[in-house]
């Protein structure tokens, strides 16, 4: 700096340096948002497992468990019916099997799982691994 003031180089620099930290933030924040999200339809459809499980006990039979990617919803069968149409959160959701048939998901009338097993979820490009177990009746996820 001369005893005049800044030099106009000076201003260009020290605008561009200001523009960038202000612009960096806001680049990161939608990254942010999208993995928070995966995370939370991750929990969600834990609970929808939870949720099949706790029909089976209250109804006292077993209750299935599908999940229809042509209609976007898992589905909870007991005796046949249809009991609880569940939606997908997000459109982008798809399962597969690892250690479990997805199409053989389904809880006894004491909460128990009918077959132990592990099978994936993906959503937003993570992904997904859910287990259940059998003899305590657990569904644990955890990401991959």
């Amino acid at each position: 700096m001369n005893e005049r003031g800044f030099t106009l180089v000076e201003l260009l620099l020290s605008l561009t340096i200001l523009s960038m930290m202000i612009l960096l933030p806001i680049l990161l924040i939608p990254n942010f948002h999208q993995n928070n999200e995966a995370k939370q339809i991750a929990g969600k459809i834990r609970e929808d497992l939870l949720i099949a499980q706790q029909v089976a006990m209250a109804q006292g039979k077993t209750a299935r468990v599908q999940f229809r990617q042509t209609e976007k919803a898992m589905l909870i069968f007991v005796d046949g019916r249809t009991f609880e149409k569940i939606p997908y959160v997000d459109e982008g959701m798809s399962f597969s099997s690892r250690t479990m048939d997805i199409a053989q998901i389904g809880f006894l009338a004491n909460g128990h799982p009918q077959r132990a097993g592990t099978f994936e979820m993906a959503v937003h490009g993570k992904r997904y691994a859910y287990t259940l177990h059998i003899g305590k009746g657990r569904v644990t996820y955890r990401e991959l």
